[in-house]
């Protein structure tokens, strides 16, 4: 069965995480890829759900899943379990706990607001990195570089910095900070964004170019 994460709360003040799910131990593979059928690598039964991870009352105050990796449990030890490699990245989770964090109380207001919250923590990460590129003679690309540092990392669907983030990110991988690969992939997405958004850079906006069909 597939594994789920139920959040619950209770009348006492009570909160917590707990895991639904048939989780298999696997004490000599990972699962990850097909093994011969000789009994070599035979399941050793089916985790009870009191092994998996759980949260319960936790001391920040709340209890927060956006299908991430439990954060709550050293990586280690979460390695050692073997229970996934497909979780979400942390942009979202990171987000939601900084949000909530020091809240003593959540009104609706709020939680809708960070339902509807468009900041981008994998950008907040990243942008740091640029002011390392030297733009030398190439104005398009300092003004590319001064465009990204100067923003919020809202991805607002009015935003410019938020369309030339969004093509960046997806093209740039993981450079090396500082390296040539960092430049290069910003002066390509400079080229691919005026592809798609116009020479004026004025008009640039992300919801122009991050759609979805109802």
């Amino acid at each position: 069965m597939p594994g789920n994460n139920v959040i619950y709360a209770d009348a006492k003040g009570n909160a917590g995480l707990a895991p639904s799910g048939n989780a298999p131990r696997r004490p000599n593979w990972d699962g990850l890829f097909p093994v011969a059928g000789d009994g070599r690598y035979e399941w050793d039964g089916i985790r009870p759900n009191d092994e998996l991870p759980r949260y319960y009352n936790p001391p920040e105050g709340f209890v927060a899943s956006a299908n991430n990796a439990p954060y709550f449990v050293k990586e280690d030890k979460l390695a050692a379990m073997k229970l996934g490699y497909e979780f979400s990245a942390d942009g979202r989770i990171d987000r939601i706990r900084e949000v909530l964090g020091g809240n003593a109380k959540v009104s609706f207001d709020k939680a809708l607001a960070l339902q509807n919250d468009y900041v981008s923590i994998q950008a907040r990460r990243r942008i740091p990195l640029l002011k390392q590129i030297d733009a030398g003679s190439d104005a398009k690309l300092g003004e590319a570089i001064r465009l990204l540092v100067e923003w919020n990392q809202v991805m607002a669907k009015e935003s410019g910095a938020a369309a030339l983030y969004g093509i960046w990110s997806r093209n740039a991988g993981r450079p090396e900070p500082g390296g040539e690969a960092l430049r290069a992939s910003l002066v390509k997405a400079v080229v691919e964004t005026e592809r798609l958004l116009g020479a004026d850079w004025s008009q640039w906006q992300w919801g122009k170019l991050h759609r979805r069909a109802l």
